[in-house]
């Protein structure tokens, strides 16, 4: 009789083990769903005004326009943009730094300067900065582009110049 109650007993429990672990499994993703949700499609900080200044650019620009694209040294402005291109670095100091890191030795680093000039030689139309403060940061190459350079638009949080004519 005793071993009867308990076969019932466990008879019983198989469901409501199932029903606790079917919840807490759902309970589980939906707080893994919610977390991921507002991560996935929230841009971080820095890259907020991004999608912005990729408009920005389709709106100042021809599809086939070659464009530079500097945010974060990646490719993420240039794609943004849904236009052909380059990214640029604009900090070459951190780039040396990854080479030294490396062990790479005899890397001839270009100037942001003449990098720049090589893109706009190999046909570039735009640079665009999608960070202003990033790109502030190099003040040499700032004054360079603001000396040289037409800026067909500028907000608090990026920049885009025309580099069809230089200025001088």
């Amino acid at each position: 009789q005793y071993e009867e109650r308990w076969i019932r007993w466990k008879r019983n429990m198989i469901f409501p083990k199932s029903l606790f672990v079917l919840l807490s499994v759902l309970i589980i993703f939906l707080m893994m769903f919610i977390v991921t949700k507002q991560r996935a499609y929230t841009p971080i900080d820095r890259f907020k005004f991004v999608p912005q200044a990729g408009k920005a650019i389709q709106r100042l620009t021809k599809p086939n326009d070659l464009v530079i694209g500097a945010m974060d040294a990646g490719p993420a402005l240039v794609y943004y943009a849904s236009r052909p291109g380059w990214s640029f670095n604009i900090n070459r100091e951190e780039e040396s730094q990854l080479y030294a890191f490396y062990g790479v030795e005899n890397q001839k680093i270009l100037s942001p300067e003449e990098d720049l000039e090589l893109y706009r030689e190999k046909g570039a139309k735009i640079f665009a900065a999608g960070n202003l403060s990033q790109f502030n940061m190099n003040s040499t190459f700032s004054n360079y582009m603001t000396d040289n350079y037409q800026v067909l638009e500028q907000t608090d949080d990026y920049i885009i110049y025309d580099l069809k004519d230089r200025r001088w």
